[in-house]
């Protein structure tokens, strides 16, 4: 279980989500629009690097025009909100510790996770093979895992995720509280 953790940490755990001086992302960002549907969540994400285990919630709102992302404290704290039109991303920080937040990771993970397959795998690159058996998601180039995902059910917004990036080195887990809307 995670234990609660002071601002400064969650520096760490959003630097995990964007990836911070890493790589590039796997994909440009997809629009809003292509994940097909309109859905509302607030989620507890938990983030293991290491020893390290940090948590915070999100809270996601996706509609055909915008996808709005804001993370928070246990205790309900603003850290960041994130905001794609499909055009530009922009992220507000609430932390001086978070400035150099990549909006970019951040999406590229949300969207391997829950977008439909189809257009994920038109934006990816050709070297980058996206597979899905079940309700297990895993991306490879050539022999070797980069990334991968798996949940309990088919219905991965109603269903604890596991998300786990090797190219990086960390797990999430993700937890959802509320969901409103008609994912499929």
């Amino acid at each position: 279980m995670p234990y609660p953790i002071q601002l400064a940490q969650f520096a760490l755990v959003l630097f995990v989500l964007a990836g911070c001086a890493t790589p590039r992302p796997w994909l440009a960002p997809l629009a809003p629009a292509t994940l097909g549907t309109s859905i509302q969540a607030r989620q507890e994400v938990t983030a293991t690097r290491g020893d390290t285990i940090n948590s915070l919630q999100v809270a996601l709102k996706v509609n055909a025009d915008t996808l709005t992302m804001i993370g928070l404290t246990p205790l309900g704290q603003r850290l960041f909100t994130l905001v794609w039109d499909g055009q530009q991303a922009n992220v507000t920080t609430h932390i001086d510790n978070l400035r150099g937040l990549d909006p970019y990771w951040i999406l590229a993970e949300l969207q391997m996770t829950y977008w439909p397959l189809a257009p994920l795998r038109a934006a990816l690159p050709a070297d980058l093979q996206l597979s899905q058996h079940g309700s297990a998601r895993s991306l490879w180039r050539d022999d070797k895992l980069l990334w991968f995902r798996s949940s309990a059910l088919a219905d991965i917004w109603h269903s604890e995720v596991q998300l786990y990036n090797a190219r990086l080195g960390y797990r999430l887990s993700i937890k959802p509280l509320s969901i409103e809307g008609n994912p499929e």
